[in-house]
């Protein structure tokens, strides 16, 4: 079964807007394209991994995680990242307040999860593994 990035954010703003304690303006098309290119990789985490590691990174209970909040649900995500790339990352996906909202946790942790599955698909291919 296929699905466009299209329909994917139609059935994903429709959950997320039932859901008062995670803030987001909504899944946005690159967000979903994403995810839609990631289900052709190898999805290694579900959506409800991700919104059980978004919420219980939220300490304050803002339905946004702040940067330091983002670190540590980078790691609990599996990536342990240097200060150059989390530094990126946050101006990269982070609102103007710091803060990151579920969209761009979502849309960041799959971009991360791509990127680190297509390097090891080449160090496999060049036999380094």
């Amino acid at each position: 079964m296929e699905i466009s990035a299209v329909e994917l954010k139609t059935i994903m703003n429709k959950i997320v807007a039932k859901r008062t304690d995670i803030k987001t303006d909504g899944f946005s098309s690159e967000t979903c394209r994403t995810m839609v290119n990631l289900m052709d990789v190898s999805l290694i985490f579900s959506l409800s991994c991700l919104q059980s590691i978004y919420k219980k990174n939220d300490l304050d209970n803002s339905g946004t995680m702040s940067t330091p909040e983002m670190r540590v649900a980078f790691k609990d995500a599996g990536f342990t990242l240097n200060n150059t790339i989390y530094q990126l990352l946050v101006a990269r996906y982070s609102d103007p307040d710091m803060t990151i909202d579920f969209d761009n946790f979502v849309g960041c942790l799959m971009r991360l999860e791509m990127m680190f599955s297509e390097s090891l698909k080449d160090l496999k291919h060049l036999n380094y593994t």
